[in-house]
């Protein structure tokens, strides 16, 4: 019994592992020049580059809260991925 369940919970680890934590869809088409905006898990396709962007996650978040006055305004840092059609 216990070599089964520990069979099912390595099974479940491995998947878990090959899946990423939040699935990024492409939600928009944007030209290379062109100014706009993702949302946390959104990417866009910048389609005459080939070139893929997402916006994956934010490690760091200590700005200040809106409507409350600081001291300093604090920092934020995102993770960007980009992601390229062309092969080597």
């Amino acid at each position: 019994m216990k070599g089964i369940l520990f069979f099912l919970v390595l099974i479940a680890f491995l998947i878990a592992c090959d899946t990423p934590a939040d699935v990024v869809e492409l939600d928009k088409t944007v030209a290379l020049d062109e100014v706009f905006e993702l949302q946390y898990g959104q990417g866009a396709n910048v389609a005459e580059e080939g070139m893929k962007i997402y916006f994956t996650g934010v490690p760091e978040n200590s700005r200040c809260p809106r409507y409350i006055a600081c001291y300093c305004p604090g920092l934020v840092s995102v993770i960007i991925q980009v992601d390229n059609d062309d092969t080597i």
